[in-house]
């Protein structure tokens, strides 16, 4: 087992084996295994099966959260995408060069016209695959090492909206429009609360209510937070036969 807590498909680790001991130094480009693309759809299923953990941090030897896994998908379809456009037959790990780098960012920005922290958050996930790779003795390849080889990121324009402004969200009549009312609730609940979406879209199924606060453990960071209600329009739920159900509170 390598540090990345997975074991080497045997069939691959057999075929490279016995390259090495008839004088091979890698492996052949043309070789299935050789694919960044695949080495993604193999670490997608390792860490979706829990064979492979995250390796540092608080949540060090736990699976993967899916949110994390959809984000590598995400990054692993957008590359795939890259290759049709570019007409390209294969990328291989060989490939991944400082030429690679800048027309992929030439691809985002130009082609697709993505942002300069989604470039960088694929990138990321190239680097990460990259190295894992070359644990398990895939590839040689070390330009992702590179100084130039870089995830960027800028500062994002923080959007909000006031008291005044949420409370007259709130007022809105939608009688009528239950997804409407729904989706203006979450919202709100939001921006109270100051959760993400991917953690107060899910506390009918993560959240522990206990009086006025509730408890969550956040996806993104693994933090414990327990908040108070303590606003109107402000939303709280309670947990009825298995279901969220939403009520209104007054201020205190």
């Amino acid at each position: 087992m390598n540090k990345f807590q997975s074991y080497p498909d045997k069939a691959i680790f057999k075929k490279q084996v016995i390259g090495l001991l008839a004088g091979a130094t890698t492996v052949k480009a043309s070789d299935p295994s050789q694919l960044l693309i695949s080495f993604f759809d193999r670490q997608v299923k390792l860490s979706r099966e829990g064979k492979r953990t995250v390796m540092k941090g608080k949540r060090a030897g736990m699976r993967y959260r899916e949110n994390t896994i959809r984000s590598y998908e995400g990054s692993r379809t957008l590359l795939q995408e890259y290759v049709e456009h570019r007409k390209l037959k294969r990328l291989n790990f060989d490939n991944v060069t400082m030429d690679f780098y800048h027309d992929l960012r030439d691809y985002m920005f130009t082609d697709r016209i993505f942002s300069l922290n989604y470039f960088g958050k694929v990138i990321k996930h190239i680097k990460l695959f990259m190295g894992e790779a070359k644990e398990l003795g895939w590839h040689a390849n070390e330009i992702y090492k590179s100084k130039a080889f870089i995830k960027v990121e800028e500062e994002t324009d923080a959007v909000y909206n006031d008291i005044e402004q949420l409370e007259a969200i709130h007022s809105v009549d939608l009688t009528g429009h239950p997804g409407l009312k729904n989706a203006r609730d979450l919202y709100l609940l939001g921006a109270w609360s100051g959760l993400r979406f991917q953690d107060y879209s899910v506390l009918a199924d993560k959240a522990r209510v206990h009086g006025d606060f509730i408890h969550i453990e956040t996806e993104k960071q693994g933090f414990s937070l327990q908040f108070l209600y303590c606003r109107s329009p402000v939303k709280s739920w309670k947990t009825t036969v298995g279901k969220m159900e939403p009520t209104f509170i007054q201020s205190r």
